[in-house]
């Protein structure tokens, strides 16, 4: 049995829900980096220009993944590529996170904080992904 209509609508929301809430995260880490570095539970004696930088490489990253897989899933919700993509940095982003909380480097919060969120972003994607025709 296929996907209905109101799948195929629930599947669209979900992604560009994702997609949006990545580029707000990626402008927030270029715009406002102090408020980034305090929101995500970085230390603030770790708050300086060299950080910031790595915030704003980050927040564009994010930024070109969201807009382009928002862009992908406007025109068809069987992205299965672009899923497959977002779900790699995700759990990339998991194992940097989890890596870091495991050798004690002193961004313990920040790292659980990260991981917290990129685990279920990473299934989702990978549902997004298993959701797809064909």
């Amino acid at each position: 049995m296929g996907r209905t209509e109101s799948d195929e609508a629930r599947m669209r929301s979900l992604a560009l829900g994702l997609s949006a809430t990545r580029v707000a995260v990626g402008a927030m880490a270029i715009l406002t980096p102090r408020a980034a570095v305090t929101i995500m539970g970085f230390p603030a004696a770790q708050d300086s220009a060299t950080a910031r930088l790595v915030g704003r490489l980050f927040g564009t990253r994010e930024i070109a993944l969201g807009a382009y897989t928002a862009a992908l899933v406007r025109r068809s919700v069987d992205q299965p590529d672009a899923y497959a993509l977002n779900a790699a940095v995700d759990s990339a982003d998991f194992a940097v996170c989890t890596a870091t909380l495991l050798g004690h480097r002193g961004v313990g919060r920040a790292a659980f904080g990260s991981a917290l969120l990129a685990a279920p972003f990473a299934a989702t994607w990978l549902w997004l992904r298993g959701s797809c025709q064909g």
